[in-house]
């Protein structure tokens, strides 16, 4: 754990970076710049996305926000911090097929307008960038470039982890000489500070033939799905996953409870938890599934939910239960697993 004058001079340094930084900026601020945005918001936890002026049907899958900096973001994205940056602020719209990706490197999460380069060009893109892909034709790891854009963050909840804002971009084929308009909306989007306090999990895993990260006491990312994140609608998905490394990868463990949720006992029906390892394959600067396993029988009395909070959208309880499939590493343990005031959407 970071101690408490460690962080309090990480964030003094990072208000005189950004003041000094922000001071001799060309970049425009509310008071200069503004977008026009005459469609409907998107509803609470949910993004909405037009094209050309045209609702797309966008999956709208897992939407969420990431903040770290100091020794968090060194932990965690050691990429940047190598880089100079000292601060990473993700906004990730339907983690999915489909998607729209804003990255602001070095920028407080705060109220405001902030000026979007494109990601997929690494000549021109900045520390304030966007990604996209709608389909095969439209996305900017082809010919498409961004010609301009802006994302106007309109809300910050730091308390309850949520955020909100609107953004509005102009993309040009150079091949085909054409524009697309690209404009959207997120409302009250999951949003984690960092990746230390309560919006943790905790589980220890283990099975025949295996070294696993997923240790007793050890504090992993989680967060809880009310639709299933896109896969079981008719369940809760929790999902857990520890850092990323390009050394020895990552791993991560999923399950899903059937709704509707309340304080009490569940099963784990079969097919409904998921341990999964991966390794970095540098050629590719991917992870690779190594190692998969599911239930194949229903698991009973696997999770205890104590606390079910829909005003606050936080869940709090236990899990303790065997995967036992067809794989070299069944039966595999989970145990002592706890997920305390874990954020869901």
């Amino acid at each position: 754990m970071i101690k408490l004058n460690t962080y309090f001079r990480v964030f003094l340094f990072l208000v005189i970076y950004c003041v000094l930084g922000c001071a001799g900026s060309s970049e425009p601020t509310p008071s200069d710049t503004q977008i026009v945005y005459t469609h409907p918001l998107a509803p609470p936890g949910k993004t909405t996305v037009f094209l050309d002026g045209v609702q797309y049907p966008f999956a709208d899958n897992l939407n969420y926000a990431e903040y770290y900096y100091g020794d968090e973001l060194e932990e965690e994205y050691r990429y940047y911090t190598d880089r100079g940056y000292h601060s990473f602020f993700n906004i990730d719209l339907n983690a999915n097929t489909n998607y729209v990706q804003f990255l602001l490197l070095d920028k407080a999460i705060a109220v405001g307008i902030y000026e979007l380069r494109d990601l997929g060009d690494s000549a021109t893109a900045g520390p304030m960038s966007i990604s996209y892909e709608f389909d095969d034709s439209l996305t900017n790891t082809t010919v498409l470039r961004l010609k301009k854009g802006l994302l106007q963050i309109t809300k910050v909840d730091v308390t309850n982890g949520r955020l909100s804002g609107i953004f509005r971009c102009t993309v040009e084929d150079s091949s085909k000489k054409t524009t697309h308009l690209i404009e959207g909306s997120f409302t009250d989007i999951f949003y984690k500070n960092g990746g230390k306090g309560g919006e943790v999990m905790t589980a220890e895993v283990s099975g025949n033939n295996l070294t696993s990260k997923f240790t007793s006491g050890a504090y992993f990312h989680g967060f809880g799905n009310s639709l299933g994140q896109g896969i079981k609608p008719d369940y809760f998905a929790i999902y857990a996953r520890t850092d990323e490394s390009p050394t020895d990868g990552y791993e991560s463990l999923t399950f899903f409870i059937k709704k509707p949720i309340h304080a009490g006992t569940y099963d784990i029906d079969s097919g409904c938890t998921y341990y999964g390892k991966y390794k970095y394959d540098a050629p590719t600067q991917s992870y690779i599934l190594t190692a998969g396993d599911t239930n194949i029988v229903k698991i009973p009395n696997a999770v205890s939910v104590s606390d079910y909070d829909i005003i606050r959208q936080r869940v709090t309880g236990t899990f303790d239960y065997s995967i036992i499939d067809h794989s070299s590493r069944s039966p595999l343990a989970i145990r002592n697993g706890r997920f305390i005031q874990l954020a869901w959407w």
